[in-house]
């Protein structure tokens, strides 16, 4: 079983775009509430750049909101590099900028940021380079799953909600032809009893399906901006019994037109 996940670490990765400094503005955000170290990473193509890219980071922390952040320097493959910085430096949470699907490969985007989510050993919370939020997030939308693996999540947006005295909604969408699933319920009812016990205020939301798409991440979001949500928690991978979120749901809500920033777990047991 996982344990409760406290906010002690928090990387960034960073490359100089205007959507890593809504990250760095997001992180500085959550180690005020948390206490927590932000550490700024960048990836450069060879050694002899690491010098200036320390300076470039500096400079970028004080233009981002004058955070008090740990400069590193990688020189790899970005998304890998990434992943095994995160593994290495036993982070809480890791904050990404996307700007969606466009820009240089090397930045990080769409179907790249849902394999970063996937290989990543600590969650993510992604930001969207066009989200105007201050930071603050008071309400939570948590679309339920039946992935088997689902408690490293729910502790991860306890914990979330926790630092920003945030609510959770526990959030479902029905359609007629669904069976009953006791995967599901066992979820719905793990995420009452990880709210219940660390005082985290929830609600329910079961609603129709009213959207015509092969998944729910176009009503998810639809709902989730017509009610003032600030961030949305996800898995990153979608379930053999349902189509809830696949691949292209996923996508859609990582880089989504509202710009609600996503929290992303792997899951853990």
């Amino acid at each position: 079983m996982v344990s409760k996940i406290e906010i002690s670490r928090i990387l960034v990765p960073v490359d100089f775009t205007e959507a890593s400094k809504k990250a760095v503005q997001r992180a500085r955000e959550l180690a005020l509430k948390t206490n927590a170290r932000v550490d700024m990473l960048h990836i450069v193509p060879s050694a002899k750049d690491k010098s200036e890219a320390e300076k470039q980071l500096h400079s970028f922390a004080e233009e981002a909101d004058h955070i008090t952040a740990h400069a590193v320097v990688k020189q790899g493959p970005v998304l890998d590099t990434i992943s095994q910085v995160a593994k290495d430096g036993h982070y809480s949470i890791s904050v990404v900028g996307t700007h969606g699907a466009r820009g240089l490969r090397q930045h990080l985007f769409g179907a790249d940021i849902l394999k970063l989510m996937k290989d990543s050993s600590c969650p993510t919370m992604i930001v969207q380079e066009g989200t105007d939020r201050a930071g603050d997030i008071k309400k939570i939308l948590l679309p339920v799953g039946s992935h088997p693996m689902y408690r490293e999540l729910l502790e991860t947006v306890a914990s979330v909600a926790e630092a920003f005295g945030a609510s959770v909604t526990i959030y479902r969408i029905v359609r007629p032809s669904d069976e009953k699933n006791e995967t599901l319920e066992a979820n719905i009812n793990k995420a009452k009893d990880v709210f219940y016990h660390r005082n985290i205020k929830w609600d329910e939301w079961n609603t129709d399906s009213s959207v015509f798409s092969f998944g729910f991440a176009k009503q998810t979001l639809m709902d989730a901006h017509s009610k003032g949500y600030d961030l949305i928690g996800i898995m990153p991978y979608s379930t053999d019994s349902h189509t809830y979120f696949a691949r292209a749901d996923k996508e859609l809500l990582v880089s989504n037109e509202f710009n609600i920033p996503i929290l992303c777990s792997k899951g853990g047991e």
